[in-house]
């Protein structure tokens, strides 16, 4: 898939080609080797990170000189098959 594949141009084909199959910039970059963006355009078109909250699940009664950070791993399959792992838990 890639550059002739026939993707569209505008909204429907951005909805159809990236957002539906959720595929990532460098799933898009490698299917079309000739959109070489500089290291600034790059870094522009990567998303921000969302702030990730966390359960604290110690009591201070029970335990006053400890803290217990309760987190869940997300993983699973893109609509294009790629393996998705969460941002940061799945390095725990």
């Amino acid at each position: 898939e890639g550059e002739g594949d026939g993707a569209s141009d505008g909204p429907q084909g951005y909805l159809e080609y990236i957002a539906r199959p959720r595929r990532t910039l460098l799933e898009v970059l490698v299917a079309f080797p000739s959109a070489v963006p500089t290291p600034g355009q790059l870094f522009g078109l990567l998303p921000t990170n969302k702030p990730r909250y966390y359960s604290i699940s110690s009591s201070p009664k029970a335990t006053p000189r400890a803290l217990t950070v309760t987190v869940s791993v997300v993983a699973g399959l893109s609509p294009t098959g790629r393996q998705h792992l969460g941002l940061a838990a799945h390095w725990l």
